[in-house]
């Protein structure tokens, strides 16, 4: 993705929603337990997601207790 490899080459961590929601999928499936209270999740064009995948995004968000949520 053109947008994550600007972000990252300016040391912006960043990934697509799709592969965000993956990683969690599979850190839950090893149970490995992930502190993300202090995480500030930034949803980069926000107006682009469909409904159904923020719905997904707000849902791991709010179940992992991130700091804050910034669309």
């Amino acid at each position: 993705n053109k947008a994550v490899k600007e972000l990252t080459s300016r040391g912006i961590q960043a990934q697509t929603i799709d592969s965000f929601l993956l990683e969690l999928q599979q850190l839950d499936q090893r149970s490995m337990a992930t502190d993300f209270s202090k995480t500030v999740f930034v949803l980069d064009e926000a107006s682009m997601v469909s409904n159904r995948k923020m719905l997904e995004v707000l849902q791991a968000a709010h179940q992992r207790n991130f700091c804050r949520l910034i669309p």
